[in-house]
């Protein structure tokens, strides 16, 4: 049968479980792809107003061989928080094996030689939640990407303040109020982070 990430599950008249995974993705539904030093990133997520719950995986193609950070791997280094709709992915410029992923709920993770070092959310970062009660699940976030300094730049939808950033130096998180004529503005479903070769953000 089919075993979603562990591939095709084979049953035993034991009860005995086999599993059988080429080399490969993890799952067929990439959502987002990027790519950095030589390597595709994708991740299968997904979001309009609301959360798609497609399980959340990191794939990695080097040119030869997947390499990926499953679901289950996710959750046991984030103590079994959700790990569900991953949107985007973001290689620091400095250093080829660190790179963040964005979650439409889940926040943002931070990963170093592919293990979870860190899940930001409201509690530490100033991420905020599309519903402040329940910040493991609505903790939205979207696009992310790195400026030529190796600051880290995040939206988040729904909430009071859009744009986040982390900064390289004192890695300390920041929040900027994006204002129009004067007024706050809280847009419900923002997407990607642009910044050019002048190192001018776009949203």
């Amino acid at each position: 049968k089919s075993g979603g990430e562990n591939g095709i599950v084979r049953i035993t008249p034991t009860g005995e479980t086999i599993s059988y995974k080429p080399d490969g993705p993890l799952v067929n539904t990439p959502y987002s792809m990027t790519v950095a030093n030589g390597r595709l990133y994708v991740v299968p997520g997904g979001r309009w107003a609301s959360q798609y719950s497609n399980p959340g995986c990191v794939m990695v193609y080097d040119g030869s061989t997947w390499h990926n950070i499953s679901q289950g791997t996710i959750k046991a280094a984030t103590n079994g928080n959700p790990a569900l709709d991953f949107m985007d992915v973001a290689v620091d410029p400095f250093d080829a094996e660190h790179f963040f992923v964005t979650a439409y709920g889940g926040g943002v993770y931070e990963f170093q030689n592919s293990q979870v070092v860190q899940q930001y959310l409201p509690s530490n970062s100033t991420l905020e939640s599309a519903a402040p009660n329940n910040p493991k699940n609505y903790t939205r976030c979207t696009g992310g990407t790195f400026d030529a300094a190796g600051n880290y730049w995040v939206l988040t939808s729904g909430t009071t303040k859009n744009v986040h950033r982390l900064s390289h130096d004192s890695n300390k998180w920041n929040a900027i109020d994006l204002q129009y004529d004067g007024n706050s503005l809280n847009i419900h479903t923002m997407k990607e982070l642009i910044i050019d070769h002048r190192d001018e953000r776009y949203k």
